[in-house]
């Protein structure tokens, strides 16, 4: 009975005549699905063995394969065959694996985004295609969309906390220009913002490694212990006005040729950690003056200042500062 099973304990299916070998905890690790049902620990679902032992499902073992990697990783991998991701679209719908399924869809409107958010407790849209989709002033509150291509799409004035863009593609994606988005709680890592009109954009705590902000237009930035290590900000057009990276972690980044807007501009970084970030070649605006950057207090050991004025810098008390700062 698969009900006498632990978590822990090792299994063997036999799926379509083709054996899977997994633990019990990965078949039940979605409450909901068949599968977690058919193992669950009351055991109100038989399931048949064949001569070996093995747990018997009469399904394509194809599709399963590309199933149980989802189960272990919680990322969607879709086939490259049209007929296997219709049949693994077929399987996901059948093991009761309602993100899965969603996660298949070749492409997204915004009424099924709509729809597929309010019949599921957190919407996970792991690689689909949403280019070009009009998600503006939709709440996304927690909604997952690693590994989506979200090209040209429109946040605009969306409620975006605690929302997962993992490795997501946000190029060129249109963000409200006078409402700050908050994506507190939000994971970003990897995620990329190029030529994004960010507007003003609050990252206030959220973990933003490896991201790709190059030439992206931003209005206003509230990053305040934000981790954005690994992270670029190429070319990135600071509009004027208040942008907030005290204490954050930005180890490695790079802002090499960062376009400096007008002379309200202020950029605050006290406190952050700054190790072999790249401030090579930042560009005054036409009305810049005075001191633009605070770093006061950071640590920017092994940092790059070359071809940069250094009077747009204040470094009182930085570690690692240009020597002529000191």
């Amino acid at each position: 009975m698969a009900g006498s099973l632990s978590d822990a304990d090792w299994v063997t299916l036999n799926v379509g005549g083709r054996r899977f070998g997994t633990l019990v905890g990965t078949l039940r690790s979605h409450h909901e699905s068949l599968l977690a049902r058919m193992f669950a620990e009351d055991g109100q679902l038989p399931l048949g063995r064949d001569a070996d032992g093995c747990f018997v499902l009469d399904r394509d073992a194809t599709a399963f394969s590309f199933l149980l990697n989802y189960l272990r990783t919680g990322k969607v991998v879709r086939p490259d065959n049209r007929a296997e991701l219709e049949a693994l679209r077929i399987e996901a719908e059948y093991f009761a694996l309602p993100d899965l399924a969603a996660g298949l869809q070749a492409e997204f409107s915004r009424s099924e985004v709509v729809r597929l958010h309010a019949s599921v407790d957190r919407l996970k849209l792991g690689g689909a295609s949403l280019v070009g989709i009009d998600m503006s002033g939709l709440s996304l509150f927690g909604c997952v969309f690693d590994h989506c291509d979200l090209t040209g799409a429109s946040v605009a004035d969306a409620v975006l906390n605690s929302c997962s863009f993992n490795k997501a593609r946000l190029t060129s994606a249109v963000f409200d220009r006078d409402v700050m988005p908050c994506l507190t709680g939000s994971n970003l890592d990897g995620a990329s913002f190029m030529s994004c009109n960010l507007g003003s954009v609050n990252l206030r705590g959220v973990s933003a490694r490896g991201c790709c902000f190059d030439h992206a237009l931003v209005g206003r930035t509230e990053a305040e212990g934000a981790m954005l290590d690994n992270s670029t900000f190429r070319s990135i057009q600071f509009g004027s006005n208040h942008h907030n990276f005290r204490n954050a972690q930005l180890n490695n980044v790079d802002f090499s040729n960062a376009r400096l807007g007008a002379d309200r501009l202020f950029a605050d970084f006290s406190g952050a950690v700054a190790r072999s970030a790249n401030f090579s070649g930042v560009i005054r605006g036409p009305r810049t003056m005075g001191v633009k950057f605070k770093m006061k207090g950071a640590d920017l050991t092994g940092a790059d200042f070359s071809n940069t004025d250094l009077t747009l810098f204040d470094f009182t008390d930085a570690v690692g500062a240009p020597a002529t700062q000191q």
